[in-house]
């Protein structure tokens, strides 16, 4: 029986040392109108706003989401519409942003720009859509700010990335309403597999222990 025992943690050793990882991670967040994606301040070159808007909603390790370069997070809106303020009549929309005003390269407004500003324009970025970027720990920009939308979106962690920033594409933020609820998907935070195998193998040794005292 003590052969069979070793033998089984030989292979299963073995095994963890080809996947060493093997679990991942899935978490939800609510992403409030009032929130914009970065702070203007620690980003100079990237500045939005009237800085009224609320701290971004922050992705990073703590969450059970890894960051290691290269892997991925996969974005999808669930649930939940926002609506701008600022006295105009707008309409409740969903993540992808009220499509009756692009705001890509334009002003609001507050006469200032909009986060979308800075993002590809291979489409057009709406008014109040779900926006984002990486930043690292000091909240400074990795790569550039990207639309999230409605996804599902899957994002490549960028190299010097340690968080996914949220937040909402306007130019003032104190009195819109709404929120988001976001679901993220990723590898989660490193775990190797060895002690996860290493446990099955202490519970089968307890079972085998169990079956000898029952036998006596």
């Amino acid at each position: 029986m003590k052969k069979m025992l070793i033998l089984m943690l030989s292979v299963l050793l073995a095994i963890s040392l080809q996947a060493p990882f093997c679990i991942a991670a899935e978490i939800t967040v609510t992403v409030d109108s009032k929130v914009g994606p970065w702070d203007p301040v620690l980003n100079s070159d990237y500045t939005y706003g009237t800085n009224d808007h609320s701290p971004p909603v922050i992705i990073d390790e703590s969450t059970g989401l890894s960051f290691a370069p290269g892997n991925t997070l996969t974005i999808t809106y669930i649930s939940g519409t926002v609506k701008a303020g600022r006295g105009y009549t707008w309409s409740w929309v969903d993540a992808n942003g009220d499509a009756s005003y692009v705001a890509n390269g334009k002003k609001g407004s507050s006469g200032n720009y909009f986060p979308s500003k800075y993002m590809s324009n291979d489409w057009n970025t709406y008014l109040m859509a779900l926006v984002g970027t990486f930043t690292d720990s000091d909240g400074k920009i990795v790569g550039s700010p990207f639309e999230i939308g409605n996804g599902p979106i899957t994002l490549k962690i960028p190299s010097g990335a340690t968080r996914l920033q949220l937040g909402i594409n306007d130019d003032i933020f104190y009195d819109n309403e709404g929120s988001f609820t976001i679901k993220i998907e990723g590898a989660a935070v490193p775990i190797p597999c060895t002690i996860w195998l290493l446990g099955s193998v202490f519970v089968c040794f307890i079972g085998l222990k169990r079956k000898e005292i029952i036998s006596m």
